[in-house]
């Protein structure tokens, strides 16, 4: 079947509502979508945890360097060690 504009519309038209969507050009389910969306919440969720462990690190680290100019600097020996 050749995809014509009007044909697209009426195909999405269709799916819609038989409660399906088009997502990257493909008919999906609402339970796909839903378990896609999920899982992007998954994705976002560990990296907020990562993101917040990175400024827990970092926030330790200010806490110990004094900002002056001396030879030893708590934040450039946790870089050197890691």
């Amino acid at each position: 079947m050749r995809r014509t504009p009007v044909t697209i519309v009426v195909m999405l038209a269709c799916a819609a509502s038989l409660n399906f969507a088009a997502v990257d050009g493909e008919l999906v389910s609402c339970e796909r979508v839903k378990y896609m969306a999920d899982a992007h919440r998954s994705d976002i969720r560990s990296k907020i945890a990562d993101l917040r462990k990175m400024e827990r690190t970092l926030r330790e680290l200010s806490d110990q360097c004094s900002g002056e100019d001396v030879p030893d600097c708590p934040i450039i020996e946790a870089l050197q060690t890691r």
